[in-house]
């Protein structure tokens, strides 16, 4: 897995979990597109989606900020054991199947579900054991709730008292591509093959007049 410069990674449990959905995720035939991807959201109870500010290990981050260029926005939470390491794996196969001028333009955020756990610093840490090019991000429960609202994602607590965790996030898992003027274009539901989001994110690059 690719490290950002000058940061050196032991060999830990997330190292391992993430080298073990990867290569479950390259038993994943790839299929075509436009056969999988959920239409784009429309007004029947879709998610409209929406521009949003929350906190990242280097200071606020709006969404607003990544105008003119993509966005493959998720949402989980780093104490997760499954859903959420397999999702990120594959986010990290989409934005290695594209090449310099295209990972450029785009950029993943992970949006946790867990602000009571998941601090900035914490974030920053488990995203950087996927891609370099992904922002972990946090922020008060109240700000959380209105993101998760804004792009209809489903979670709940489950108490958990014979675990040393406490407790755990239940909630939905998709991922959803966000275009270069922040508008929610697609919605793709778990376990979709990271080579149908990476040829979503090629037609909207293409697609897009304003790019590079």
């Amino acid at each position: 897995m690719r490290q950002r410069p000058g940061v050196s990674r032991p060999a830990s449990a997330v190292a391992s979990a993430v080298r073990i959905v990867t290569l479950l995720l390259a038993l994943i035939a790839p299929t075509a597109f436009a056969q999988s991807a959920v239409p784009p959201p429309g007004p029947d109870g879709a998610p409209a989606g929406g521009p949003f500010t929350l906190d990242s290990v280097t200071g606020q981050v709006s969404l607003e900020q990544f105008r003119g260029q993509l966005v493959l926005l998720n949402f989980g939470y780093t104490s997760c054991p499954d859903i959420c390491p397999l999702t990120l794996a594959s986010t990290s196969q989409v934005l290695d199947a594209l090449d310099e001028d295209q990972l450029s333009r785009i950029v993943g955020l992970f949006v946790t579900l867990d602000p009571e756990r998941d601090t900035a610093a914490r974030l920053a840490d488990y995203v950087d054991h996927f891609h370099p090019r992904l922002i972990g991000l946090t922020g008060s429960e109240a700000e959380i709730d209105g993101v998760v609202a804004s792009y209809g994602v489903r979670y709940y607590r489950v108490e958990l008292p014979d675990s040393p965790l406490g407790y755990a996030v239940n909630h939905s898992a998709a991922s959803y591509l966000i275009d270069a003027d922040g508008e929610l274009r697609f919605l793709f539901p778990h376990a979709t093959p990271p080579g149908t989001i990476a040829e979503a994110v090629r037609y909207l690059l293409e697609s897009d007049t304003t790019g590079n």
